[in-house]
């Protein structure tokens, strides 16, 4: 059902919507009225109101609640992308799942952005071999995507390199003000393509840059958490996965042990479903670990990075 079938939303309010990436009752419903009145232009009155409709319309009992075996069988369904790794995948529940965020954070040199670049490739396999058979939409705020690089894993694998590139929407930002345009604009690529992953890669550059100073610490949680609450609405919305790595900095005060901790405070670690901690452990390859989640432990395993991308060590 598309947002004409909304309740109040008039010819010259469905265009003003349709124009932002918000064409169906679900994408209506699951955004907000800030979002509307601000990014869209509506009026306060007009915001509230067919939000109310649409969720209405939206929902089945009229509550707002589902019962826990409905939630349990649509978690059962949840598509996953292979990261190329079976041991990595494995401390994952299987691999990196749609309809969460999963953060894969560690230093320079740790494999990030060969995961998120492994990740966009996978993207594109068939579900019986591990990906979605969908396009991948990716903001990179380093300029660490490489497109030869891309080739050359997608060659690997088997797939055309052209197609699989054809399949990616790449985007390098400028700033914080950028990375949020492109994150709304993803919203938008969501609504118009078929999508199965959105990378940011990574989360933590401009910020860390641009807010320096204690005194900007608020100013830079907000902002972090405008870009996150796009990508929560864009979850709502569609069936994809959303992967961003992160940086991380040394506690000096830690004592003994890995000091070694994810940056970006609350804000990013209390969005982030899934949590792995990327390492290069020299001659024994790279190390993922699980540090957090909702429902699996703690486990960490070794992986290696080839011509494929990311695999299993041999």
């Amino acid at each position: 059902m598309t947002v004409n079938d909304v309740t109040g939303v008039g010819a010259k309010t469905a265009e003003k919507l349709e124009e932002n990436g918000v064409t169906t009752i679900k994408e209506l419903a699951v955004s907000s009225e800030d979002v509307l009145v601000k990014d869209i232009g509506l009026g306060e009155g007009t915001a509230k109101k067919i939000l109310s409709n649409a969720r209405k319309q939206l929902e089945t009992h009229g509550t707002g609640f589902s019962k826990g075996d409905t939630v349990n069988e649509k978690e059962k369904e949840l598509k996953k992308i292979t990261t190329g790794s079976e041991k990595m995948d494995s401390i994952l529940g299987g691999g990196v799942p749609t309809n969460y965020i999963t953060e894969f954070h560690g230093e320079n040199g740790s494999a990030k952005s060969q995961t998120a670049m492994s990740l966009a490739v996978n993207t594109q396999l068939p579900e019986e071999e591990g990906g979605l058979d969908k396009g991948v939409v990716f903001i990179d705020t380093e300029g660490s995507v490489m497109t030869s690089r891309i080739e050359e894993m997608a060659e690997a694998k088997g797939l055309d390199s052209e197609e699989v590139l054809s399949n990616m929407f790449i985007a390098q930002t400028i700033d914080s003000n950028d990375l949020q345009d492109k994150t709304k604009s993803a919203k938008k690529l969501c609504s118009q393509e078929d999508i199965g992953l959105i990378v940011i890669d990574s989360i933590a550059s401009h910020y860390r840059a641009e807010f320096s100073g204690r005194n900007e610490l608020g100013e830079r949680q907000d902002e972090i958490g405008k870009v996150i609450k796009d990508l929560r609405e864009i979850l709502r919305a569609h069936e994809v996965a959303v992967v961003y790595t992160n940086q991380v900095y040394h506690d000096p005060g830690g004592g003994y042990g890995d000091n070694t901790i994810a940056w970006g405070g609350n804000i990013i670690g209390h969005n982030s479903t899934f949590r792995v901690y990327l390492q290069d452990r020299m001659s024994k390859g790279w190390n993922a670990k699980l540090v957090d989640s909702p429902g699996l432990p703690q486990e960490d395993v070794y992986f290696d990075v080839t011509d494929e991308g990311v695999t299993d060590v041999e």
